[in-house]
């Protein structure tokens, strides 16, 4: 929406009017040039000038009300009446300009030869058409470079709101799968007669989402939290699976406070257990590494189910595996990375990130390859 005069932001004036006034006095230094270098400064002209001056800042001022008021208007209405403006104040103060010397003469007696006022007009003409041209030039640049740092100000504020909707609902569409995975474990158990064990895995859930709700879908938090968010997961399952589930999870001490986003490793966990667990029929290890490397953190999610086949592509084209991907770029674009591959039937997913210690850590370079 265009400005109106009562949107006009005032904090910009002193600035403004700063360098309105800097514009005016360096005018008045060109006007007095002549007479500087040949040392005939008189009183009645300084006064004279003085009183130009004056007028022009006037006239600048209402130039520059007339432009903030135009705002955002389309560039050429905007230009064109800034430009019948700029004509006007110098039409003006072209004939001001010569009577303000013939007044100034009058007061201090002064002896002059001043030309006629239609031959003085227009030659001062000629010279305030480029003054207040320039001036305009000079406020609709600075306009020009306000409004476009308020877009890029608006267009960063619009990419992180639609980030943020981006990754809520990445989350949103994790937290209902894992959820009904869940409740499937605690279906089978009550219907199996373990209610103590279903007991357990009600309270482990509930610590899940009370952990995990609190966050915001951007949030990044401690590996050390992370992993063992991802653990009580792999507890419900493992509460299903029995011995057929055996869990690693390794990582150097001070990684324990290095920040991942959040919930960023229970789908590729859960990946693991739909695709591997569940599809073996022996006993499978899933393994979850981290490690420090370059600046980076890798976090890696492996199982020996030695099912290869059961995985649509090597590349990662599963829901829960393009929705790892799709909040890592979200949230660090070209900068992180997930690449999952099958080596002598183990399947390993892998995360590369910056690697940040605590939220106030350096984050180090990032080149992932393909």
């Amino acid at each position: 929406m265009p400005d109106s005069p009562r949107e006009i932001n005032w904090s910009r004036w002193p600035a403004a009017m700063g360098l309105t006034l800097v514009f005016w006095l360096f005018t008045l230094v060109v006007f007095q040039a002549p007479a500087l270098r040949t040392g005939r400064v008189t009183l009645w002209e300084t006064s004279a000038y003085l009183a130009i001056i004056a007028c022009g800042f006037v006239f600048s001022v209402g130039l520059y009300v007339l432009a903030r008021a135009l705002g955002d208007r389309p560039a050429r209405a905007r230009l064109g009446v800034m430009a019948i403006a700029a004509l006007a104040a110098a039409l003006v103060h072209s004939a001001v300009d010569h009577q303000a010397f013939v007044l100034s003469a009058r007061i201090f007696r002064a002896p002059n030869q001043l030309p006629a006022l239609i031959d003085g007009f227009v030659f001062n003409i000629l010279i305030y058409v480029w003054i207040y041209g320039l001036y305009v030039a000079a406020v609709e640049l600075s306009a020009a470079s306000t409004r476009l740092r308020d877009q890029e100000r608006r267009l960063a504020a619009a990419q992180a709101a639609a980030q943020s909707a981006q990754l809520a609902a990445l989350r949103l569409q994790i937290n209902p799968h894992f959820l009904f995975n869940a409740l499937n474990a605690v279906t089978a158990l009550i219907g199996a007669d373990r209610k103590v064990e279903a007991e357990a895995v009600v309270i482990r859930l509930s610590e899940f989402f009370r952990a995990t709700l609190a966050l915001a879908p951007g949030d990044l938090v401690p590996l050390e939290e992370e992993l063992d968010m991802t653990g009580s997961y792999l507890d419900i399952e493992a509460v299903r699976f029995g011995d057929r589930l055996a869990v690693e999870i390794e990582f150097p001490d001070p990684l324990r406070r290095a920040m991942a986003p959040h919930f960023i490793l229970q789908p590729l966990a859960e990946n693991a257990i739909k695709h591997g667990v569940a599809q073996a029929k022996r006993a499978v290890t899933i393994s979850i590494r981290a490690r420090a490397a370059g600046g980076r953190l890798v976090l890696t999610v492996a199982d020996d189910a030695a099912v290869a086949q059961v995985y649509p592509a090597a590349n990662g084209a599963g829901v829960g595996l393009a929705n790892v991907r799709a909040r890592l770029e979200a949230l660090f674009g070209e900068r992180a990375c997930l690449r999952t591959w099958t080596d002598q039937g183990r399947y390993t997913a892998e995360i590369v990130m910056p690697l940040v210690i605590d939220a106030r850590g350096q984050e180090g370079a990032l080149a992932c390859a393909s």
